[in-house]
């Protein structure tokens, strides 16, 4: 039976063992080297919980398109819930991981982000300038397309649930995300809206 994206990725961290983790989604590649300067970067920066780096966009044949030039270096004075510049290729100590609550195996999109959003709660975040993942762009993405929207939601959902814990909201943030979402007409912005927030305001039980 398929649980969703949120139970396997839990369940494969609950299964670990190693010291450094990190995740290849089936449909991506990384660079040769890319584990070695990871674990370089890991042994060096021990109270690191993520370190990650840029990656290549590609096409359905892993053909490169660009370079993705949205990943940053994190910016410690503002929360990562409102501010995620992390991404692929991201790795992790497992024993740091473990000090967090763990990933909710109830989110069945933007898993990714919760990851993250853990790891941010136990330790440091470290961006490596080096492009160490081809990210394949095809039809059956659960992220894009007709998918897009969807993973917003659950993206929106998971840091609202991660800004509670910090008694903090991200109301501002979401109207001006939906302002600007010049593709929706308002009806559907305001359905979209309401939903995620009917979403937050019940939670998600872990």
């Amino acid at each position: 039976k398929n649980y969703g994206a949120g139970y396997s990725k839990k369940r494969c961290i609950d299964l670990a063992s190693g010291y450094v983790c990190g995740f290849v989604d089936p449909d991506d590649a990384i660079v040769e080297n890319a584990l070695e300067i990871m674990i370089k970067e890991h042994i060096e920066k021990s109270d690191f919980s993520l370190i990650y780096s840029t990656h290549y966009v590609c096409d359905a044949n892993l053909k490169i398109l660009n370079l993705c030039t949205w990943d940053l270096e994190y910016n410690k004075k503002i929360p990562l819930y409102k501010n995620n510049t992390a991404t692929h290729f991201a790795t992790f100590k497992l024993d740091l991981y473990r000090k967090s609550k763990g990933c909710n195996p109830n989110y069945k999109r933007a898993v990714d982000i919760d990851l993250y959003l853990q790891l941010w709660t136990v330790g440091k975040l470290y961006f490596v300038n080096r492009p160490l993942y081809y990210y394949r762009k095809h039809n059956g993405s659960i992220s894009l397309n007709d998918n897009f929207y969807k993973a917003k939601y659950w993206d929106w959902i998971i840091k609202q649930n991660t800004a509670s814990n910090y008694k903090d909201s991200l109301e501002n943030e979401f109207n001006d995300y939906i302002l600007n979402l010049k593709s929706l007409n308002r009806h559907t912005a305001k359905q979209l809206m309401e939903e995620i927030f009917r979403r937050i305001i019940k939670k998600i039980k872990r």
